[in-house]
């Protein structure tokens, strides 16, 4: 559990110096302690006065409290975090991914896949659409998205191998430290709608519980040499207007591809497939 700091008790007959100055050191320090999702208590930054009126309305300031945000962006809640802190999280759930019975299991079937068809295109490319925000006020959307990122770090391991692979990620809720931390791994990140145009047949494309308006962007561009994304044929079912006509591309972008079921981890691959191409014998059309 994270270190709280926590009020020292003062000798009997001796005036504590916390009661003395309460209200200089409640400013000076800005901190609060924070229950998240999972049970656990966090000691983050109070929102200061300054920021988040340059953000938001002082009427949501009790919702700040509520929800452990230090300030909101449009409709995003987010935290204050830095590079390190955020490299630490992202640490922790990659060696949580990296030992749980899903990361195995996806090992092993992309080195099934891989060993079967010979014909598997070269991947020379990532595009990373949705990953989500890493300051998401969130607990569970952050550790989603952490984990997220540790499986796509375990494909390229299998389909790369040790060749250098450009990644690309797009998300409109990206802050900007979000944007700087991956720079920091080494990988680009671009405005929407910039990476549906830098996908072509040796793109990898992962975008895991995205609208179908993305889906049906990246059904535009060339077929990626693998997709994974949210299951297609839910969007045939439903779509966000209700009518199934502006989805149709997105079946027959799956057409000549394998849907394979990922392996499952809480719920951070639900109804996720990965589009793997057909393997077409030698010989047939």
């Amino acid at each position: 559990m994270p270190h709280t700091n926590r009020k020292k008790k003062t000798p009997a007959g001796m005036k504590s110096v916390t009661d003395q100055n309460r209200k200089q050191i409640i400013v000076h320090t800005k901190r609060k302690e924070v229950l998240d999702d999972e049970g656990w208590t966090h000691v983050v930054d109070k929102p200061s006065r300054q920021r988040a009126s340059s953000v938001t309305e002082s009427k949501d300031a009790g919702k700040y409290w509520s929800i452990g945000a230090d300030f909101k962006v449009g409709d995003a809640y987010y935290i204050n975090r830095t590079i390190e802190e955020i490299q630490e999280e992202f640490t922790h759930s990659k060696k949580a991914w990296e030992g749980s019975p899903a990361c195995a299991s996806l090992k092993a079937l992309l080195d099934e896949k891989m060993k079967a068809d010979s014909n598997t295109k070269k991947i020379s490319r990532v595009v990373a659409l949705g990953l989500g925000s890493l300051q998401s006020s969130r607990t569970q959307s952050r550790k989603t998205s952490f984990t997220q990122m540790a499986a796509l770090e375990t494909i390229l391991q299998i389909m790369a191998k040790e060749e250098t692979i450009s990644m690309i990620f797009q998300d409109p809720v990206f802050t900007d430290l979000d944007k700087e931390f991956l720079v920091t791994l080494g990988h680009q990140v671009v405005e929407d709608p910039a990476a549906f145009d830098q996908i072509d047949e040796n793109t990898l494309v992962y975008a895991i519980h995205c609208y179908s308006d993305v889906y049906q962007k990246v059904s535009q561009a060339p077929k990626p040499a693998v997709l994974v994304s949210t299951d297609v044929e839910l969007f045939d079912r439903t779509s966000l207007d209700g009518e199934k006509g502006d989805v149709k591309s997105l079946g027959a972008m799956v057409e000549s591809y394998e849907a394979i079921p990922f392996p499952q981890i809480r719920h951070d691959f639900s109804d996720t497939k990965i589009y793997w191409p057909k393997n077409v014998e030698s010989g047939n059309p």
